[in-house]
């Protein structure tokens, strides 16, 4: 009898053990194999259970059987917590971002836009049931991102359909597109944008999603206008196509608009106008008419944002009245000259950083501690606050504060360089090929290269008893807005926070998510089955050895 309570007990464990391991690689609770195994275990183990009771005829088989059963019973107890724990981890709504994007964790910007929303936004997810891995994995990963989203609004209703079964409802709501790897479409009142989710790793992107909500929400675009007729950057041409789609992407409206020199006129409508650097030799200063113009925008509260180069060979000296005219106005100064690291004579680079190393930076130079900054960023200032990505300036020229301000404005230095940078006034010698050297008289330490300012206006706002500002945001450098450069390290959010501060769409000022940047690795299902065996009873299984060969080595040996 003892050898067949033995021979129950190793078919019960054996059981066992080859029903859990083929449940983790199949992952069917009600697969057949699963089934008898999982009975053979229980029957067996009753069977087992019976037997031991029944040979607890003496003192000492008492003894053995009543500490055997106490481990057995110790064991399922302790294998019955695991169980628990196991569901309220599952259960618990905290996890921590390991990926190199972030792609885990919401932006800052996505979370102040959603807990911004004050209309009802609906979301449809749009997923054919065919049964393809990718397709399953994209409308998994968003489900969950939307259920994170819902974490921080009320206002973001969501569901699923499957577009070839439910063809007349999405008919019916005037949705005739849906991608086959899967489609998610934002609406709110009879504003929708669609989001295709396309490519060999179909996902919605955190930034893709956070654009077309703005969109959406919004009843209206606000316009921006880009100077030309000077050697601007045309936002109509192909070397400005990306900011184009970045602020389109955003809400705005951007379009190039001309002054009419002849009436000394601005076209009406525009939020903000932009004037977007020059090209050397391509055009000229501004003409006093267009001047008149600007100081007509500006005594009606308009918004500038003014990007500055410096100047060489046929443009130096090309933007004398533009930037008189912002110096009285705003007191707003712009240098004659090209901002250089002092410490490789780096001709025109400059490295603007907002993390601890920077700020040890101006500690070792003992330079008077500025509360406001955080390295090189302004923390007063919205454009700036909580700047967490560096910027580097391929050719800058110093932009700073006059003191005293004109009367009504208020003006604050948003960038700074580090303390080693210094500002090379000798350009003709760089003209001719020198290399930069700092003479005596030459501005060197913290230098600032972007300001912005605002000047009180009797523009009244409805009947509200206060007056529109006038707005102006000016930065030493038009390179970092350029098609090459403008997603790189901070450039995408010094723009955006700028046009959104200008316009005063606070909501939008936040660090933005990055885009897709890292292809994730492709994993089959069976892939898949193979790391959760690997890492749960894989190495369950290895203990398990190592302790029975343990076991076995010392009774032959001992």
């Amino acid at each position: 009898m003892k050898t067949l309570r033995t021979i129950f007990g190793a078919i019960a464990l054996l059981a066992f053990i080859l029903a859990v391991n083929i449940l983790t690689i199949r992952q069917d609770p009600a697969e057949t194999l699963v089934l008898v195994l999982g009975g053979t275990t229980v029957l067996s183990g009753i069977a087992w259970l019976v037997l031991s009771i029944v040979l607890m005829t003496g003192t000492a088989a008492r003894r053995r059987n009543l500490a055997g059963l106490n481990n057995i019973i110790a064991s399922v107890i302790f294998l019955a917590i695991c169980i628990v724990i196991y569901a309220f981890v599952r259960r618990w709504d905290k996890s921590w971002d390991l990926t190199q994007e972030g792609r885990r964790d919401l932006s800052p910007q996505t979370i102040q836009v959603l807990e911004n929303l004050n209309v009802d936004v609906e979301v449809l997810g749009l997923f054919t049931n065919t049964g393809l891995r990718e397709i399953d994995i994209a409308e998994d990963k968003t489900k969950r991102f939307l259920t994170e989203c819902q974490k921080h609004t009320g206002h973001l209703k969501t569901q699923y359909i499957d577009p070839q079964r439910e063809l007349a409802r999405l008919q019916a709501m005037g949705l005739t597109f849906a991608d086959p790897q899967g489609t998610v479409v934002i609406r709110c009142g009879t504003r929708n944008k669609t989001i295709p989710l396309s490519g060999p790793q179909p996902r919605l992107e955190e930034r893709e999603f956070t654009n077309a909500l703005i969109n959406v929400i919004q009843e209206s675009k606000p316009k921006i206008g880009f100077l030309t007729g000077h050697g601007e950057r045309d936002v109509s041409k192909p070397e400005a196509t990306a900011v184009k789609k970045l602020l389109e992407s955003e809400g705005y409206a951007p379009e190039p608009v001309a002054i009419d020199t002849s009436t000394g006129s601005l076209p009406e409508g525009y939020a903000i106008l932009v004037i977007n650097g020059f090209q050397a030799g391509a055009g000229g200063d501004l003409h006093p008419q267009e001047i008149a113009a600007l100081d007509a925008y500006i005594n009606g509260g308009g918004r500038l944002l003014i990007l500055v180069d410096p100047e060489f060979g046929s443009a130096a000296g090309q933007r004398r009245t533009l930037f008189s005219w912002l110096e009285q106005r705003f007191g707003i100064v712009v240098g004659d000259d090209l901002l250089v690291s002092g410490v490789d004579q780096r001709l025109g680079q400059v490295s603007l950083m907002p993390d601890s190393a920077a700020v040890s930076t101006f500690q070792q130079y003992n330079l008077p501690d500025v509360p406001e900054f955080h390295g090189c960023f302004d923390q007063s200032n919205p454009i700036t606050k909580n700047f967490s990505k560096r910027i580097d300036f391929l050719a800058a020229r110093s932009v700073d504060i006059k003191n005293p301000l004109p009367e009504g404005v208020t003006a604050s230095r948003i960038l700074r360089t580090l303390p080693y940078a210094y500002a090379e006034t000798n350009l003709d010698a760089l003209r001719k090929g020198n290399r930069p050297s700092q003479d005596p008289g030459e501005t060197m330490g913290s230098i600032g290269l972007g300001v912005a300012a605002t000047l009180k206006t009797s523009v009244p706002i409805g009947d509200s008893g206060q007056t529109r500002d006038a707005r102006a945001v000016v930065i030493g450098d038009s390179d970092f807005v350029s098609n090459q450069t403008v997603l790189e390290g901070g450039n995408l959010n010094l723009l955006l926070n700028s046009m959104a501060w200008l316009s005063e769409r606070e909501e939008l000022i936040a660090i933005r998510a990055r885009g897709s940047e890292k292809q994730p690795i492709k994993l089959t299902q069976s892939d898949e089955r193979r790391i959760a065996w690997i890492s749960t009873l894989g190495v369950l299984h290895l203990v398990a050895a190592a302790g029975l060969i343990t076991y076995l080595l010392r009774r032959k040996y001992q």
